[in-house]
């Protein structure tokens, strides 16, 4: 049988990768499994159950690599990732039956054309996602969004597809088909019970993102589980007789003066965790924006460098906590209240909010929490 891994002694005939390199599925804990189409395959008719459960757990490795689908070609790793350690001869008896259908690419790394259909199709809905969530955030905090790297990235994303399964489901879905704003819709639904309705897939959320889920902000003068367009009776009252008070349009579509700055606001307290906690955050539309609903919640960009400058300091030499010095924990809804409430009140103007006392000071209480 032929090695299924056998490098071409021509390196430029090896085929291009079967997924684009950002292909990025760790926030996918499920993998698509057809049972018929593996009951009915070859591997499960010629190969040992030892090799069909190598070649399932291969499958599962790759689903969350990066990129996704692919796995490495080195053999050790290979072994290890089949279940088999460092039994190398054991692994041998397995290996041309658990590696049946991966194709060794130019990039080096091994791709099966099923599974990378299946990750295709989940990355094209997570792309979807992105277009869903960051169009409706534009709206909600009067903020620009540019939507073409997420179209060019489909668009790659769909040609590929193309390729490994041209009647795949996702190539036919509007959702995925990148047509036009709202992914064909022309437009985003305003209440959170529209965007439920619409559908949510895995990957990032359609507001902020938040570790114990979604949840939408409340706006000024809007009960608690009233929706804005529809508001609450005894909030309103009544105009003439049963009929409604209209909303005002102004709770319903923030000032874009105000949404801009307030961004822009967000986008300096992003780069100052970023210097400060040597991460590298992008200024996405779910980083700023959770840190706009903070500001839209009445807490000051001083307060927010305050935080971050707490928690670099208490965590940061952690490694276990260090990891947490990210948007999603620092600034969400519930966490960001409670951080604020373990400052020591500093001025506003205190130039001392941007500078953090390194870690290794030999008398850390010295220096003023959050300075």
């Amino acid at each position: 049988m032929t090695d299924p891994i056998a490098i071409s002694a021509v390196t430029d005939s090896r085929p291009e990768p079967l997924v684009p390199a950002d292909l990025d599925l760790r926030d996918f804990p499920c993998m698509p499994l057809e049972v018929q189409r593996l009951i009915r395959s070859g591997l499960a008719r010629d190969e040992s159950p030892e090799a069909c459960w190598s070649a399932v757990l291969l499958w599962s490795q790759s689903w969350h690599e990066d990129p996704g689908a692919s796995i490495p070609a080195r053999d050790v790793t290979l072994a290890a990732l089949a279940g088999y350690g460092r039994d190398m001869r054991a692994w041998a008896k397995v290996r041309a039956g658990a590696l049946r259908g991966w194709v060794e690419c130019s990039d080096g790394r091994l791709y099966h054309p099923i599974v990378a259909e299946k990750a295709l199709e989940a990355w094209l809905e997570k792309l979807a996602q992105r277009v869903s969530g960051g169009e409706g955030n534009a709206r909600r905090w009067g903020i620009q969004f540019d939507r073409g790297p997420i179209d060019a990235q489909m668009a790659e994303a769909r040609r590929l597809l193309s390729a490994l399964a041209p009647d795949s489901r996702a190539l036919r879905k509007r959702r995925t088909a990148g047509l036009g704003s709202g992914l064909g819709s022309g437009s985003q639904p305003d209440s959170r019970q529209d965007r439920n309705r619409q559908g949510q897939g895995q990957g990032q959320g359609l507001e902020e993102p938040k570790p114990d889920g979604f949840a939408s902000q409340t706006l000024p003068g809007v009960p608690p589980g009233a929706s804005p367009e529809k508001p609450d009776r005894k909030a309103t009252g009544r105009a003439g007789g049963s009929a409604r008070a209209a909303p005002d349009a102004r709770r319903r579509a923030p000032d874009a003066a105000t949404g801009q700055r307030l961004a822009a606001d967000a986008r300096a307290v992003l780069a100052f965790l970023n210097d400060k906690a040597g991460k590298r955050f992008p200024p996405t539309d779910s980083n700023v924006g959770i840190i706009v609903a903070r500001f839209r919640e009445g807490f000051t960009p001083a307060q927010t460098r305050q935080v971050v400058a707490m928690k670099v300091r208490q965590w940061r030499a952690d490694e276990r906590m260090a990891e947490y010095l990210r948007p999603a924990t620092l600034f969400g809804r519930k966490t960001f209240s409670q951080y604020v409430g373990e400052l020591v009140e500093v001025p506003d103007d205190d130039p001392g909010v941007d500078r953090i006392p390194d870690v290794t000071d030999p008398d850390p209480g010295e220096a003023r929490t959050g300075a």
